[in-house]
């Protein structure tokens, strides 16, 4: 039928198809956005494939997701769907070692797309990715320590709490790698701290972690209880992924 059907027809045969599966309960949004591709429905495409890619990425079957995603970002019609699309690829590539794929997004997110990025406020979380990712690609850690310290100056400046207590918590992790144990434990615990005043237990949970991690070379003992309070945060959440962690660490 492809083959010998007029190109045009063939489209609005896809949409129609993917009509039919909106309007059935329980189809995929992987199945639908692949017509809409084919039927050349951006706006309709873009939506189907952005929730196919984030359910792809809960499920760790990142391949899926990066194909999915790749695709919202082609249909994308705004500076904000393109911001939003591009994050979403970040942290898949990030997630599976692709770093520098990764830091390219993210310069791309703070150039190209900025405006979108600043409408969704994720140009934070885009500038200490892009430093995370320098880091892990062999930049000098004293540099992107400067660097997370003048963004955590901005994070207070505008009030950001969730900023604050991620690069506390990156501060930490950078100091413990230049080894400043005690730098890295007064950061994690700042980090707690702020992550309490902020109400949100999966940050906290996160900061608690590093606290942990931020004394467990020479405080084994310590570190346990840390491991364990984030494990009851954790468990709380149903984060599977944040429980296996703890249960690794304890």
């Amino acid at each position: 039928i492809r083959r010998a059907t007029n190109p045009l027809r063939l489209r609005r045969a896809h949409e129609r198809v993917a009509r039919a599966l909106e309007a059935r309960a329980g189809d995929t949004p992987a199945r639908i956005a692949v017509h809409y591709d084919r039927a050349g429905c951006s706006d309709r495409a873009h939506a189907h494939a952005i929730v196919a890619g984030g359910r792809a990425a809960a499920l760790y079957a990142h391949e899926e997701a990066t194909g999915f995603l790749e695709l919202a970002s082609r249909h994308a019609s705004t500076l904000a769907e393109s911001a939003d699309a591009e994050w979403r690829l970040a942290a898949v590539d990030e997630a599976v070692g692709r770093y520098v794929d990764a830091e390219r997004r993210c310069a791309l997110i703070l150039s190209s797309y900025a405006a979108g990025a600043a409408t969704l406020g994720i140009a934070p979380a885009a500038r200490r990715m892009r430093e995370r990712l320098r880091l892990r690609l062999g930049a000098p850690p004293a540099e992107v320590l400067a660097a997370c310290e003048t963004l955590l100056a901005e994070a207070r400046e505008t009030g950001h709490g969730g900023e604050i207590v991620s690069l506390l918590t990156m501060l930490s992790q950078v100091h413990g790698r230049l080894g400043g144990e005690a730098a890295a434990e007064r950061f994690a615990r700042d980090a707690v701290s702020a992550a309490e005043a902020s109400g949100d237990d999966l940050l906290l949970a996160d900061a608690i972690m590093r606290l942990g991690t931020s004394v467990l070379a020479a405080r084994p003992a310590d570190a346990v209880p840390h491991y364990r309070r984030a494990l009851d945060l954790f468990t709380r959440l149903d984060d599977r992924r944040g429980q296996v962690r703890c249960h690794i660490n304890v």
